[in-house]
């Protein structure tokens, strides 16, 4: 009796093992398919938000450099270049002041439409949102 038992056990073992598998596959399918989803919706988020954090740093590096250069044009010379400075921070002030009205029509059309009752998101929990998700990743 015990010997049919265990032959019955090895019969329905397959069948069953198949069936799991097939399930786990379906399910690991899912998670890969919703881990790609969240993905490119943090990607997308990434890309508007961080945009003026990148922009500000590449300014801010190209100031510096520029500086630099103009000490070392001023030691090499002995003259001010007076029209390069004024139109170099000219460019400068009107890039970060696109950032500026980018950023405040960001707000201003947030909250028309928290208004309008549309469901628009915030801008201040995603970004807080990101940043927490940027630490543990970084883990």
């Amino acid at each position: 009796m015990a010997v049919k038992v265990n032959e019955r056990r090895k019969r329905l073992r397959p069948r069953a093992l198949e069936k799991g598998f097939h399930l786990a596959r379906r399910a690991i399918a899912a998670i890969r398919e919703r881990r790609e989803a969240e993905k490119a919706k943090k990607a997308e988020r990434l890309l508007d938000i961080r945009f003026a954090e990148r922009a500000l740093k590449a300014i801010a590096i190209t100031t510096v450099i520029f500086m630099i250069a103009q000490y070392v044009s001023f030691l090499v010379t002995g003259l001010e270049q007076a029209v390069l400075i004024e139109r170099y921070f000219t460019a400068v002030v009107a890039e970060i002041g696109a950032l500026m009205l980018k950023r405040i029509m960001e707000v201003v059309v947030a909250r028309a439409k928290q208004k309008e009752g549309l469901d628009a998101p915030d801008i201040e929990q995603e970004e807080q949102d990101i940043e927490s998700e940027e630490y543990t990743d970084a883990d």
